[in-house]
């Protein structure tokens, strides 16, 4: 049986209806409205926040997970994923290279140049990469990449793409780079 209270309605008037308690009613209406308001422009902004919180929490996540001995069970991974906006499948595997600049310090570049030459080489990458993966910078300076391989891909193929995104950054930014490429991790398995 359907019922007006099932569809929402939290009040009602019977009729006559008097001046005062139809303006008690429309002003309780009211207040109602402008709290759950207030509670969406409230859950809006702490959105908004995390979500500008969002490259420093991904970092930091990748950072933990790939230097873990162990590996979160699937589904806490696939779960921190999907709240990290991280594009992974768990039945693919990824590929992870480290790129660092080849600048001694002390050289001829002051630390804020150094930054700033750290920091191009991290948009470079992230620009290349073109949402096939995931990038973050260290601390250190150093760009991590993380990128899934398709089946039909290679470790050869990541190798391959690297090299082109190392002669990006030399040509735009005028400066060498060492790549370190690390082991596939294979999700599924965790290892």
């Amino acid at each position: 049986m359907w019922s007006p209270f099932s569809a929402g309605v939290k009040s009602y008037l019977l009729k006559p209806v008097g001046k005062e308690p139809l303006i008690a009613e429309l002003a309780k209406v009211r207040t109602e409205w402008l709290k759950a308001r207030q509670e969406k422009n409230q859950a809006i902004a702490y959105i908004d926040k995390l979500r500008s919180q969002l490259p420093g929490l991904r970092a930091a996540f990748l950072e933990d997970w790939l230097n873990r001995k162990d590996c979160p069970p699937p589904a806490t991974l696939q779960e921190s994923f999907e709240f990290l906006a991280i594009p992974f499948h768990l039945e693919l595997s990824i590929a992870v290279a480290v790129l660092e600049l080849d600048i001694e310090e002390g050289g001829k570049y002051v630390p804020s140049d150094l930054h700033l030459l750290q920091f191009g080489m991290y948009k470079i990458t992230e620009e290349l990469l073109d949402n096939r993966g995931i990038t973050y910078l260290r601390g250190n300076g150093q760009t991590v990449l993380l990128a899934q391989i398709n089946q039909d891909e290679t470790l050869n193929a990541f190798i391959a793409w690297i090299e082109m995104a190392k002669h990006e950054i030399t040509r735009f930014l005028k400066v060498t780079v060492t790549v370190g490429i690390g082991a596939e991790i294979t999700l599924a398995r965790g290892s």
